[in-house]
């Protein structure tokens, strides 16, 4: 078998900047194009809209009568679910998350009927999906659904509250119901990220990452309608790095592939989400941080689909540049040695965690503790088949250190 070897001087997260750059470019072309309502994106402007696919949720509906639910990733969830116990607080994320998708669709059917901007229609059909996704599990673990059918009444008051005060503020201006929108999406990613975090479910991670990826979708739907108004966005609940991420597009948590046959780069449906966070309540990807700053990095893993259950390596690979004039040092960790020089080549890279088999999600530690050295660090993180094909992350994390 050919053994690709890449030259020293290019590390994983050359490749990665150059790959997204042009998945960038490629989601540019066809973008945004005709006139806009309101200064907003029309009904046909998918993209900007998210707009709903009825096919797709036809076949949806096929499947939930055949005792298994396809999520719009194109991860599917069969009905033996339920073999696994739920913990009481797994139970209550759900309900929780039950409402709060249903407060997202209300309010947008609300701003849909008094404005009458496309991209609230089509979100709130997307957020009926959603809802559905987290009921379908509620009724595989027979948890009863009290949630009121009728729009704008909720059983947790802390949501009651929300939606009122929403409606109120979104009711002022077009601009102010787009906030509105943006700041609901942003509250659901913050949410279901501490959800995600509780769960070592299968099913109930699946079913949050997807709708992780909805949300951002969203976001970025309602950020562009803000725009083509002729404003600038400013993150309203998480952090100002993270909302950053999410706008700058999917190439952030897409997977891209070197097969060790070629030297051809492919992308993948994997998802790579990092965490990224300081003692000193820094958080979030391209962060300035000192020598004493006690860091943390941590990364979700979400394989391709047809990689689960096979088994595989986690690799951990470090660019250093100490001064813009110098090279790049290049660095691979080792689970029996630690942290080693690594000279690029795909044939000497080995394993920071040997021999585990890919489920729906793998968490990873990157690095925790403090880096006494002064310059720029990219950090790729993947994983690699027993074909050898390597899986990492498109888009490197990447933080500057000083004294």
């Amino acid at each position: 078998m050919k053994t690709l070897k890449l030259v020293q001087a290019i590390s994983f997260a050359l490749l990665a900047a150059q790959l997204s750059t042009v998945s960038a470019q490629n989601n540019q072309q066809g973008y945004g194009q005709g006139p806009r309502l309101q200064g907003t994106c029309t009904e046909t402007d998918a993209e900007c809209n998210q707009n709903s696919q009825w096919q797709r949720d036809q076949l949806n509906q096929q499947d939930q009568q055949k005792g298994q639910l396809c999520l719009d990733n194109g991860d599917c969830i069969v009905s033996d679910v339920s073999s696994i116990a739920l913990s009481v607080e797994e139970q209550q994320n759900l309900v929780f998350m039950r409402e709060e998708e249903k407060l997202a669709r209300d309010v947008y059917t609300v701003l849909y009927e008094k404005w009458g901007t496309p991209a609230f229609a089509n979100i709130a059909m997307a957020e009926q999906r959603h809802i559905d996704s987290v009921l379908w599990l509620m009724q595989q673990y027979e948890l009863e659904d009290t949630t009121p059918e009728t729009v704008g009444l909720f059983n947790d008051t802390e949501l009651q509250d929300l939606y009122n005060s929403l409606i109120i503020r979104a009711s002022t201006s077009q601009l102010e119901a787009l906030q509105v929108g943006a700041l609901i999406e942003e509250v659901d990613i913050a949410d279901l990220e501490v959800a995600l975090a509780t769960t070592e479910n299968p099913a109930i991670q699946t079913v949050y990452n997807n709708l992780i990826s909805g949300s951002e979708k969203h976001l970025r739907s309602f950020v562009t309608n803000i725009e083509n108004l002729g404003y600038t966005y400013n993150a309203q609940t998480l952090e100002t790095s993270q909302v950053s991420d999410i706008l700058n597009g999917d190439a952030n948590n897409t997977g891209f592939a070197i097969n060790p046959s070629s030297s051809q780069l492919q992308t993948t449906q994997a998802q790579f989400r990092p965490t990224i966070s300081t003692d000193k309540g820094q958080y979030g990807n391209q962060l300035q941080v000192d020598s004493e700053e006690q860091l943390n990095v941590d990364m979700t893993i979400i394989p391709d689909q047809q990689h689960r259950g096979q088994t595989a390596d986690i690799v951990n690979v470090v660019s250093y540049t100490q001064n813009e004039t110098d090279g790049a040092q290049m660095f691979m960790q080792d689970e029996q040695k630690g942290w080693q020089a690594w000279d690029g080549g795909l044939d000497t890279l080995v394993a920071a965690q040997s021999q585990q088999k890919l489920g729906q999600q793998q968490q990873f530690n990157v690095f925790e503790g403090k880096l006494n050295a002064n310059g720029r660090v990219q950090i790729n993180v993947g994983y690699r088949l027993t074909d050898g094909t390597l899986v990492f992350n498109g888009v490197p994390i990447e933080f500057s250190i000083s004294e």
